[in-house]
């Protein structure tokens, strides 16, 4: 406004100075033309001059006001010459004495405009006295200049005042666009803290960041991470710029109500101090105080509900911290917490994805890992590493007595009695069920794994208390030792190998992995891997053998008996590779096949004669089978596809088949009864509890086993006990099947016990299916001799040679 002013002096200058120049050329017969003239050249110099000026620099100065002043001055004096030369104030040069009130008004404050006022009605006032118009002519124009004046100091003072309030609005404007630029840049930091927090950084990395960006975006002294100890009531600094790198991780500072942090935990609201000088909620720390700290904020870092810890900021010199300073620590300390929280739900996440929910033992796949490391320290010290097995004895009693939930409380209450029988550098994982895992590094050969294996008997020795009553615990155990050159998977299987070893010779031993075993396990992946082969190659087959009635001698049923030809070894019997095929649980697919094969022959063997009796088939079931939710509708669409009718299809099955899951196994037989087959339990007489099965399962058979049959004799024991488990079966209507029958004399005294109908080799080894139908026609025991009678003689000589 002020260059703006100067260059409008010069410019009305050099208009005037022209306008009077022409009025005095106008005029030139009158006296002065020549001085009137040479003070327009003068005024013309002096504007001229002005321009050359530095009046930027002027204006900026402290000489602006003197500088105005004194050209208002000189113009004053120079119009005042004028007038005065052109004959006194009736001339028509005395309008110009206006002039300057108007250029004051324009441009000085009110006290310069007051002295320029005085100044030109002064100059007036000595034009008049040396030659004026008159007494009421010069006082006309004299109130009319202080009119002037008075409204020229008038408009001088608005402009003061609308200068001040540009000023003001200008420092607003500059103070807002100041604030917008701190949030702004508040802002930037807040986005970039924050996508640091979702990268990879730690939680120790993310806490100094969060120091040192309070440090630089709030240009304070000092900025901390204070973290919350709980049991002892103090904050820990954890993080902090401005402080030693000594204190941070081991400085601390009162939680109470003393401390300006533990205030902001118990508040839960943010702290400003403005002046410590003057703060009484709380004292100044050592810590501060000694650095000189004026004034502070706090903030509550809060993750899960819970104080975490505090933020804060300090500062050596006295300020103001603002809603938009605490908005900037909140938005942090929020950052913090998230990030606390988010990692703590990945480290539960991370632990439970490596440790067994129930017994808080790691699991196999931490096992795993830990072992890797074990056997790769192994290989570089030179020394052995062992793995043990454990499996609990006969733990499915506990389960089946007292329920799952008795077995769970056991299985969590033999954690701790294991891990106290370990050494500190051990490690005992659950794999699942009652199987436990111990591995032991640093080891000095079996001695030292026996040793171990003792040390877990003995700390299982101890009672065990559930439902107020004492249960003693055993466990057998496989032990593998490995030198470092081993996959940590090859171990785990070595030692599970030998686990089964050791509960095949009974409760409560154990067993070391050796190259017996080691062959064992070969051929036992080996015949897994041509398993896998064989179905896809149409290598397995159907072999039968018939089950005969002791009545007439007929066949009224054939077993299907699974035979696999392999490339290599010849035709294997089930014994070679049906362990393996349940393991793997290859028996699945290879068990659909027997079921859709078998149902599918026997329909075709029932075709052939459509009015006698139709054969039966009998299929064996494994328990995993049995397990297989898809089983009931495997049969019954089988059923369907070979339209064979259900009543002529026996499923037989084992004692262990119900041991597994008896409530599921129960429940699967029940919908294989409803869909019409006939059942059958296989081996009878071995198992502890098979009485129970007669009234518990649907069954329509029972298949004695073949160890009752190989001594039976008259008077004997077992000829007891046929007697008693034929009258049982025979009140509950279940039909009884004698196996193994080799002889003629066991066949004679079967019939005499009552039993109703026989199977062994004593009528046939199993057959292929190609010669079943040529068995079928003409059984090979009743054409031993020629038949001459009608109808049912080679039933009667078949009881005649019986007989004999």
């Amino acid at each position: 406004m002020r260059q703006a002013t100067i260059q409008v002096g010069i410019w009305l200058t050099l208009l005037v100075t022209a306008g009077a120049q022409a009025y005095a050329l106008a005029t030139w017969e009158q006296p002065n033309r020549g001085l009137i003239s040479a003070s327009f050249l003068i005024a013309l110099s002096s504007a001229l001059l002005v321009s050359r000026l530095p009046t930027d620099r002027i204006i900026c100065s402290r000489w602006r006001e003197p500088f105005f002043l004194a050209w208002s001055a000189a113009d004053i004096a120079l119009i005042a010459v004028i007038t005065a030369a052109d004959g006194g104030t009736h001339s028509p040069y005395a309008f110009l004495f206006v002039l300057p009130f108007i250029f004051g008004a324009l441009s000085y404050p009110p006290g310069v405009t007051v002295i320029v006022g005085v100044l030109d009605i002064a100059a007036f006032a000595v034009v008049a006295v040396m030659g004026g118009g008159g007494p009421l002519h010069d006082g006309f124009v004299a109130f009319a200049l202080l009119c002037a004046a008075l409204l020229s100091s008038w408009e001088a003072h608005n402009q003061v005042v609308i200068r001040r309030a540009l000023t003001e609005t200008a420092d607003a404007l500059q103070e807002s666009e100041e604030t917008s630029r701190l949030a702004s840049r508040q802002q930037e930091e807040v986005a970039r803290f924050g996508q640091l927090a979702l990268a990879s950084a730690t939680i120790e990395e993310l806490l100094e960041v969060a120091a040192q960006t309070l440090e630089r975006v709030l240009d304070v002294d000092i900025a901390a991470v204070l973290k919350l100890i709980p049991d002892e009531e103090e904050l820990l600094v954890a993080a902090a710029a401005g402080l030693p790198e000594e204190m941070v991780g081991k400085a601390r500072i009162p939680g109470g109500l003393e401390s300006q942090s533990g205030y902001t935990l118990a508040t839960g609201t943010p702290v400003i101090v403005s002046d410590w000088s003057t703060e009484d909620r709380f004292g100044q720390s050592e810590m501060l105080g000694s650095r000189g700290m004026v004034s502070g904020v706090t903030v509550m870092i809060r993750a899960k509900g819970q104080p975490y810890g505090v933020l804060g900021a300090q500062s050596s010199v006295r300020r103001e911290f603002t809603g938009q300073d605490v908005s900037f620590l909140e938005a942090t300390a929020n950052i913090i917490a998230n990030a606390v929280e988010r990692r703590a739900e990945e480290d539960k996440t991370r632990y439970l994805a490596l440790h067994d929910p129930l017994t808080g033992l790691p699991n196999r796949n931490l096992f795993l890992d830990r072992l890797g490391h074990a056997l790769a320290q192994s290989r570089r010290r030179k020394t052995s590493v062992a793995v043990l097995f454990l499996d609990l004895d006969q733990f499915k009693l506990v389960n089946d007595s007292l329920g799952h939930v008795a077995g769970d409380e056991l299985l969590a209450a033999i954690a701790p009695r294991l891990e106290q029988a370990l050494r500190p550098g051990d490690t005992v994982a659950r794999f699942g069920g009652d199987e436990f895992s111990v591995l032991a590094e640093d080891i000095h050969g079996e001695r030292d794994a026996i040793k171990l294996a003792e040390r877990i008997w003995t700390a299982l020795a101890r009672p065990f208390v559930l439902r107020r009553r004492e249960h003693y615990v055993s466990a057998s155990i496989g032990i593998a030792i490995g030198s470092g050159n081993e996959p940590p998977d090859t171990l785990l299987r070595d030692a599970d190998s030998a686990l089964y070893r050791a509960k095949d010779k009974g409760r409560g031993g154990y067993e070391i992995f050796d190259e017996v075993m080691r062959a064992r396990v070969i051929e036992h992946v080996r015949t897994e891997n041509d398993l896998r082969r064989a179905l896809e190659r149409g290598e397995f087959e159907l072999h039968f053998q018939p089950v005969v009635s002791l009545a007439d001698g007929s066949i009224i049923a054939l077993e299907a008996l699974l035979r696999w030809r392999h490339p290599e070894r010849g035709l294997l019997g089930p014994a070679a590779f049906i362990p393996v095929a349940e393991e793997s649980h290859l028996i699945l697919p290879i068990g659909r096949w027997v079921i859709e094969q078998a149902c599918r022959q026997a329909a075709a063997w029932q075709s052939l004669q459509p009015d006698g009796r139709p054969v039966g088939i009998s299929i064996n079931l494994s328990p995993r089978q049995i397990a297989d939710p898809e089983l009931a509708r495997l049969v019954g669409g089988t059923l369907e596809a070979s339209c064979i009718d259900p009543r002529t299809v026996t499923l037989e099955l084992t004692e262990s088949i119900v041991l597994e899951d008896g409530a599921h196994s129960e429940r699967t037989l029940e919908t294989l009864k409803r869909q019409g087959v006939r059942l059958a339990l296989d081996d009878f007489g071995i198992g502890f509890s098979s009485l129970g099965y007669l009234r518990r399962l649907p069954l329509d058979a029972i298949k004695l086993d073949r160890s009752f049959i190989e001594n039976v004799a008259h008077g004997s024991d077992d000829a007891a006990i046929v007697r008693t488990v034929v009258e049982l079966a025979a009140a509950l209507g279940i039909e009884v099947i004698a196996e193994g029958v080799e002889t003629a004399g066991q066949l004679e005294m079967l019939r005499g016990l009552g039993c109703g109908f026989a199977q062994g080799f004593y009528f046939t080894r199993p057959v292929p299916s190609e010669q079943v139908r040529e068995m079928l026609a003409a059984p090979p025991w009743l054409r031993t001799e020629p038949a001459v009678d009608g109808d049912g003689a080679a039933g009667d000589r078949w009881i005649e040679r019986i007989a004999r």
